[in-house]
Formats: C-alpha cells, sequence, structure tokens
C-alpha cells in the first residue's frame, strides 16, 4: 500500500519534475554559452526560472560576466572597434562577454571610454563606443628591476607586480645569477603576455612595460645619474636596520626604482656599484626571502605606505 501510494505521489508530481530537469539543463547550458541572438527570450527564461525554484544568480552572473568589465584594445579613439584572435577569445570565454554588454575599453596609453557589443562570434567581435574618451590620470611611477631567478619564477614575479601596480619590470643578469635565457624574443613576448593578462584580471588601466634582459652593470649605468623625483631601493639581506618605511616617509613623493638580486644576493663589488649610482639599502625583516616572495613583499609595502 505505500509503495503504490509513493508511486502515485510521483506521478502527480510528474510534469513538475520534467520542468526542473528541464530547467537544470537549459541552465547548464546557458552557463556555457556567451552570446544569445535573442536577449528577450533569456530574460524570459530567466523570470520563468525563478517559478521553478532554482538558484538562477550563477548563471546570470557567468552569462553577463560581471565583475569582469574591462579590456585592453589597440585603440579607443574611433567610434567602432574590431577584436580578433585572442582578444576577442578572452572577451569571449574568459568576461563571458555577449551582444548588448558594456565594457570599459583602455588602450594602454592613458585613454579609456565604454563600449558596447553589438556582434559576436567566436572569433571576431565587434563594438562601438557609448561614451566619451577619458583621460587616465597617472600616478608616481614604480620600476621593478628584478635578477632573473631560476625555473619560471620570472613569470609568477611579473603577474604579482602587475597586480601590485607596477609600471615597468626590468629582467636582469647579475653575477651570481644563475637564470640566463638563450632566446629572449620568445621569453620577452611570454613576459609581455603574463603581464596583459594579469593587467586585464585586477582592472588596471595599463599595461607595465616588460624591458629587454640586460646585464645589471649596463642597466645601472642606463638609469644614472638618477633624477632628483627618482629613489633607487634595493633589498639586500646585510641591511638590519633601515626598512621601506623609513625611506618612504622622506621620499613620499618620489618615483621609485626596486632592485631585488638574485638566489646567491649581490656580490660586494656589486652592492658598492649601486650605492654609488645612488642606490638605498633596504631590509624586509629578520629572514631571508627568496626572490620572488622579496619582491612582492616590497611591492606591497610600497602600495601599503601609499595607501
Amino acid at each position: 500500500v505505500f509503495a503504490k501510494a509513493k508511486l502515485g505521489a510521483v506521478k502527480k508530481n510528474i510534469p513538475a519534475v520534467i520542468s526542473a530537469i528541464v530547467f537544470l539543463i537549459i541552465k547548464r547550458y546557458l552557463s556555457k554559452k556567451i552570446f544569445f541572438a535573442n536577449s528577450a527570450a533569456t530574460k524570459k527564461f530567466l523570470h520563468y526560472g525563478k517559478n521553478f525554484g532554482g538558484d538562477i544568480q550563477s548563471a546570470t552572473t557567468i552569462a553577463r560576466g560581471e565583475g569582469m568589465k574591462r579590456i585592453f584594445v589597440k585603440e579607443v579613439i574611433g567610434d567602432t572597434l574590431t577584436l580578433s584572435g585572442s582578444d576577442a577569445h578572452h572577451l569571449a570565454y574568459s568576461l563571458r562577454a555577449r551582444r548588448g554588454d558594456k565594457l570599459t575599453a583602455v588602450d594602454g596609453a592613458g585613454n579609456c571610454a565604454v563600449i558596447e557589443m553589438i556582434d559576436c562570434d567566436k572569433t571576431t567581435i565587434k563594438a562601438k563606443r557609448v561614451g566619451n574618451v577619458q583621460r587616465v590620470v597617472f600616478e608616481r611611477r614604480i620600476i621593478l628591476a628584478d635578477c632573473l631567478p631560476k625555473q619560471n619564477r620570472f613569470d609568477n614575479i611579473i603577474e604579482k607586480a602587475t597586480e601590485l601596480g607596477v609600471d615597468e619590470i626590468d629582467p636582469l643578469i647579475s653575477e651570481r645569477t644563475i637564470a640566463r635565457p638563450k632566446d629572449n624574443n620568445s621569453k620577452l613576448e611570454r613576459w609581455q603576455r603574463i603581464a596583459k593578462e594579469a593587467a586585464e584580471q585586477c582592472a588596471r588601466d595599463t599595461i607595465p612595460k616588460i624591458g629587454d634582459v640586460r646585464e645589471l652593470d649596463a642597466w645601472l649605468k642606463e638609469i644614472t645619474p638618477l633624477n632628483s623625483d627618482t629613489l633607487l631601493l634595493f633589498c639586500w639581506e646585510s641591511e638590519q636596520t633601515t626598512t621601506v618605511r623609513e625611506v618612504l616617509s622622506v621620499n613620499s613623493e618620489k618615483n621609485i626604482i626596486v632592485l631585488i638580486g638574485p638566489e646567491g644576493g649581490f656580490s660586494e663589488r656589486e652592492v658598492d656599484a649601486i650605492k654609488s649610482a645612488g642606490g638605498v639599502s633596504v631590509t624586509l625583516g629578520k629572514r631571508i626571502l627568496k626572490t620572488d616572495t622579496a619582491a612582492i613583499s616590497v611591492l606591497a609595502m610600497i602600495n601599503y605606505e601609499r595607501m
């Protein structure tokens, strides 16, 4: 009797069960689809979906690309723009954009504007500018000069330095540097791509410039003499007293160059050369940090002091 009663209850609710299953299938389909030819039909589905008691918030968020609204383009001056290749792929599959969506487009040169998607497919995206071009106000510059670490740790340094607001990253080779890349061109292309992706992720207005791989001595000659509005900091394990906060407290309005050594640290000759160029040595604490940890730590300190 119990089994018959249970079966009867299931039969009565078959329409509701089928509706719930169909809703879940469509919800999963929409979360993977990016562009909707008929936005009215999509809104209608989302409206009726609420009647099923389903949680459609995640599907809506993915479809609209909320929270990720900034892309880098070649220029924003014109009334229309076309994206293709990796840029279109990023907009479609990372930002989950669709026709009618509005995003902020920046050209990396200080110009930004609001654009609206007007034609979308998997390989090409067309958009129109719907707002006036605005000029980005640049703050004080931060340059990171980092002696190349082993393996691919420099990739992580570029990503995190970009998130922390660095304007330029210079890869260097010092006396104790172990990593010495042979194919600099392919490395530079990959590093610049990492910087661009990180800049898009953290909603920056500019993409950090990745400099050429240079010897430390040659790089020091390029930056000297230092401008009066520029401060050169270098992290040195033998420095015991001078902190980043102390130095920034009397140099708050200056541009900053941060110099990080390799795994084995700077040699005595290099330390003398850096100080002769106007470098100020700072400590990052009692512990000896790895080169990638040191870079992220000092940049985070600078950001904190300038908040």
